[in-house]
């Protein structure tokens, strides 16, 4: 239940990566703030390719899941 379907829905177009690295403030990455820089959130919103229906088909499982663990449906 809280694997992803068999079918792979997400494609990574590595050649658009090229300059990624150049992007990290020489190694200080751990010190910024994720959601002020939101370098990483751009690139990923360029390069990384999810099927509709496959994210429609995790949503719906991580939703179910989330129920269960909220709601009590999961049990000792």
């Amino acid at each position: 239940m809280l694997r992803p379907p068999p079918e792979q829905g997400v494609f990574i177009d590595n050649r658009k990566l090229d300059g990624f690295l150049v992007s990290f403030p020489q190694g200080r990455c751990a010190a910024q703030d994720c959601a002020s820089c939101r370098s990483c959130f751009e690139w990923a919103a360029r390069v990384v390719q999810i099927d509709p229906s496959y994210r429609r088909e995790c949503l719906a499982l991580y939703r179910e899941v989330l129920e269960d663990l909220c709601g009590g449906g999961i049990k000792r």
